[in-house]
């Protein structure tokens, strides 16, 4: 959910975000199912039954969600996106039952997916100011021609540490090896969202420890443990951030652009997606783009995580049950 009040944004995470809204606001919430209580929450302060309310830009897959009504309410606007829906709950989970449908699959996450691609062609038609249908296919087009490569993802999944099973009686591992991932500003965004995802990755009976770096200042780094960095232009940085972990034998992975940049040298193994230009100015550690141009490398990524986290899920064989035991109660 993001507040705009005088070329200012916030994002409901931000601690300083206004709590009252104004009538020449926008409040733009984003929630595939409209159901999302927090999203809620933030929406519905903006609807004031007395005088004006603070117009809401509701992106959702339902247009009869409790989020799309408060859309309506406030005289604001309704997107409906493209998406898997949970409207049907019954008919949901009867086909999860029947195999018809994977959880954490590229499927599960259309909605957020296409979300981010009405927003970034918004954004991109604007500053370009091109027709839209002439931006997204111009953009879009640039996206599609990275081209993975197999063997790179499956070195990720042998460098993958394997969630502990608690019904295991031999599995007796007072230190599970645990996957710590990192990356600044955009990159970071990436970061957080990829372990999530990666722990939701286990058995039943599983756990996977997998944690944002930025999360707890307690997060120590122990041998075989393994350190995923997101960084487009892999610079210098986090070579110096990496050299401790280095030193107590933890492996070190790199998603970036750059194989020949100092952390593509100093990681022991590396996704390369094409996008980013040239290697960051040493002097700032966070180069926001000031397009969705200049996010290729980011975009890109996001792609790149969502294919391995479905090969994971198809080659572990992570059931509905089990996936749904790791989502978080508080949304």
């Amino acid at each position: 959910m993001v507040k705009a009040s005088d070329k200012q944004t916030f994002c409901s995470s931000d601690s300083s975000i206004p709590y009252e809204y104004k009538p020449d606001d926008l409040v733009v919430a984003l929630s595939s199912s409209g159901e999302t209580e927090r999203t809620i929450h933030y929406a519905e302060s903006a609807y004031n039954p007395i005088s004006e309310s603070t117009p809401v830009v509701s992106i959702t897959t339902n247009p009869d969600s409790t989020l799309a009504g408060i859309a309506k309410k406030t005289k604001g606007l309704v997107v409906e996106i493209p998406g898997k829906s949970k409207a049907d709950r019954a008919d949901y989970q009867e086909r999860q039952f029947l195999g018809q449908h994977e959880p954490l699959t590229l499927g599960g996450t259309l909605g957020e997916l296409y979300t981010l691609e009405f927003i970034l062609d918004a954004i991109g038609s604007a500053i370009s100011t091109e027709p839209v249908m002439e931006y997204h296919n111009k953009f879009w087009n640039k996206v599609k021609s990275y081209d993975p490569d197999p063997s790179q993802f499956r070195r990720l999944h042998e460098m993958l540490p394997e969630p502990i099973n608690y019904s295991n009686p031999r599995d007796e591992r007072a230190f599970p090896n645990k996957t710590i991932v990192g990356g600044l500003e955009l990159s970071g965004v990436i970061a957080r969202a990829f372990s999530i995802r990666l722990a939701h990755c286990a058995g039943e009976d599983e756990e996977r420890f997998v944690y944002f770096y930025k999360d707890a200042g307690n997060i120590a780094a122990r041998k075989n443990d393994l350190v995923l960095i997101f960084s487009g232009s892999g610079q210098e940085f986090w070579t110096r951030v990496l050299e401790p972990v280095k030193s107590v034998e933890a492996k070190i992975f790199a998603v970036t652009s750059f194989g020949n940049s100092p952390l593509g040298k100093m990681a022991d193994a590396i996704i390369e997606v094409p996008g980013r230009k040239e290697f960051r100015d040493r002097s700032k550690l966070e180069n926001p783009p000031k397009d969705p141009g200049g996010a290729l490398y980011e975009i890109r990524s996001i792609l790149a995580t969502e294919i391995f986290i479905h090969c994971l899920v198809k080659e572990e064989k992570i059931s509905i049950k089990a996936v749904e035991s790791k989502h978080s109660q508080l949304t």
